[in-house]
């Protein structure tokens, strides 16, 4: 199906011609846009601005407290799971000694 390129050329121009209108009637219909309202202040008055970092550094901890108590707490973990596995065990063993004397 072969389209003449004249024809196409003029649905474009009615096209366009249509788009016009739409932006038009878009404008007309749209409010104008309010003005933006002032940026309200950053601190109430009276009050004192403590900077980001100051606030970070009461809360920082040095590398290697941090290493170190990882460390430990991988430590407390495994000894609660070997105490755990062991004391499962035990309880495996004593059952089956109970059932074996009965």
């Amino acid at each position: 199906m072969s389209v003449d390129p004249e024809e196409l050329r003029r649905e474009r121009q009615l096209l366009r011609e249509r788009l016009a209108k739409l932006d038009r009637e878009i404008e007309e219909k749209t409010p104008a846009a309010p003005a933006p309202e002032p940026a309200p202040e950053a601190a109430p008055k009276g009050a004192v601005p403590i900077p980001a970092e100051e606030i970070l550094e009461q809360y920082r901890k040095a590398p290697r407290d941090i290493a170190s108590q990882t460390k430990l707490g991988c430590l407390l973990y495994v000894i609660v799971a070997l105490a755990l596995a062991f004391g499962a065990i035990e309880a495996i063993h004593l059952i089956e000694q109970a059932q074996r004397h009965r």
